[in-house]
């Protein structure tokens, strides 16, 4: 048995370290330049998403806390930290919001997160679910 298992395990040996030791002195030389290059951004990138709430590197919408507080406190969150109350970036008002997502329950103008169920849309079905939401012209009258 063990002069089977030399002949099976002799080709890999040979074989195998060839190419990868080609591969590797040529991918050693470049990855040091493109390493220096990438990881400012990197880090730069994990420092723009960090949460505000708990410091984590995620957007404040995956958010745990974030999620876990009730709509009105979220509003007051987003807007003490400079949040779009649409689409929860930090980089524009609501009113410049470029996003063209809106509350997958009423189909207004803000975050789902950030929607709060009034009297109203309890009395409603939920909106349908396409591709881009479009705003209803017309409201249901409350009864």
């Amino acid at each position: 048995p063990r002069s089977e298992a030399a002949p099976i395990a002799a080709p890999r040996t040979n074989t195998a370290p060839a190419a990868p030791r080609t591969t590797t002195s040529s991918t050693t030389t470049t990855a040091p330049r493109q390493s220096t290059t990438a990881l400012p951004a990197l880090s730069a990138d994990l420092h723009r998403i960090r949460c505000p709430l708990c410091r984590r590197p995620h957007r404040l919408s995956h958010c745990g806390i974030f999620k876990g507080m009730p709509p009105m406190q979220r509003q007051q969150v987003a807007q003490a930290y400079g949040y779009c109350l649409n689409c929860l970036e930090t980089s524009h008002a609501i009113q410049e919001c470029p996003s063209h997502n809106r509350c997958q329950i009423c189909v207004r103008a803000h975050h789902t997160l950030q929607h709060r169920t009034t009297r109203r849309d309890s009395e409603r079905p939920p909106a349908p679910r396409t591709s881009g939401n479009v705003r209803r012209s017309q409201r249901t009258p409350v009864t």
